[in-house]
């Protein structure tokens, strides 16, 4: 067993007690990563692209993006610049995963699915939706899913902060120029598609913008040798939008964002994970609008009652698949 002060060590190695060298801090720290793609690659999970070999090549991958490959990516750059790019995580790491998938797919996603819609929708060409995941859930939703090379799903959806990083690094790379906004989504989440678009309406997608649940955080820090409280934003992992502005504001740091957090921090929580590596660059968290993140099914009636009000909320969560479907049924459509 090691001595508390030597673990906290292991981030701040001089700070250890006698201090670590940087050659043995750096390879603790790592044995995570390390251990993370091993299970990957035993596993042999089938994946569309070949995760990358050992820990040095994954940094680099993290760190400098390859451009993303398939249909998904084709979709991104095809056509002109688009409103919205809706991009939903998803994993197949337990059952209830998957059923949330296929229940946003087929309810607020399913118009603006590629090859789905066929612009029936007077918004659908202007948005384009995509699920994120290292193989297709499904062999038909394969033209639908971004599949990356350095996606290392930790099969945990709330400490699984680096497969977003991740995301964000290779999309600010190649497909920031893309698309005005770029809202990534949880499964369990449910969009109101053209109303989060005319929200957007408002704001200059060249400004960088990070639009969300505004949430507060107590941080502690015990650094200094004494206790030191304060309070820190960030927007909610359920559902949150970075503008075109941001992505290129945050691009270089995003990816070495990523390869910091993979080597100290592997089971990180993506919303203040993401906050945090924003803020470094001076891109801070901002209130998207009405959100519901408590939703109850037996509250269902008095939500949908606001319609007309203003108070619609662009984003509703967790909803169950039964709900979902419910949910999306009941909702009211807006007139354009």
């Amino acid at each position: 067993a090691l001595p508390i002060s030597s673990l906290q060590g292991l981030v701040e190695s001089s700070a250890a007690l006698p201090p670590w060298s940087l050659r043995v801090a750096r390879e603790l720290t790592r044995c995570p990563l390390r251990s993370a793609l091993l299970r990957e690659h035993r596993l042999g999970r089938a994946r569309r692209w070949p995760l990358p070999v050992g820990v040095a090549r994954f940094l680099r991958e993290l760190e400098s993006p390859s451009r993303p490959q398939g249909s998904a990516a084709e979709f991104i750059e095809r056509g002109s610049q688009k409103r919205l790019c809706i991009v939903v995580g998803t994993s197949d790491a337990r059952p209830e995963h998957l059923d949330r998938a296929k229940a946003a797919a087929h309810t607020w996603l399913r118009d603006y699915l590629p090859g789905e819609n066929a612009c029936l929708r007077p918004d659908a060409c202007e948005v384009l939706a995509l699920l994120y995941s290292a193989q297709p859930l499904f062999p038909e939703w394969g033209k639908w899913t971004l599949a990356l090379p350095g996606d290392l799903d930790l099969r945990d959806p709330k400490f699984n902060a680096l497969r977003f990083l991740y995301l964000w690094a290779s999309l600010a790379v190649h497909h920031a120029a893309s698309c005005d906004y770029f809202l990534k989504a949880d499964p369990d989440t449910y969009v109101d598609v053209p109303g989060l678009l005319q929200a957007l309406l408002k704001l200059d997608a060249s400004s960088p913008l990070f639009l969300g649940r505004l949430t507060f955080v107590n941080w502690l820090d015990v650094s200094s040798g004494r206790r030191a409280h304060g309070m820190e934003t960030f927007n909610h992992g359920l559902g949150y939008i970075l503008s075109t502005g941001a992505l290129a504001a945050a691009e270089e740091m995003l990816g070495a964002c990523a390869a910091h957090f993979a080597q100290k921090y592997l089971e990180s929580e993506e919303d203040t994970t993401l906050a945090a590596c924003l803020r470094s660059v001076g891109i801070e968290p901002q209130e998207l609008g009405p959100t519901v993140y408590d939703f109850k099914a037996d509250r269902k009636a008095d939500m949908l009652a606001k319609h007309g009000s203003g108070e619609l909320p662009l984003l509703v969560h967790p909803v169950m698949p039964m709900e979902m479907h419910e949910l999306h049924s009941n909702w009211p459509k807006r007139h354009w």
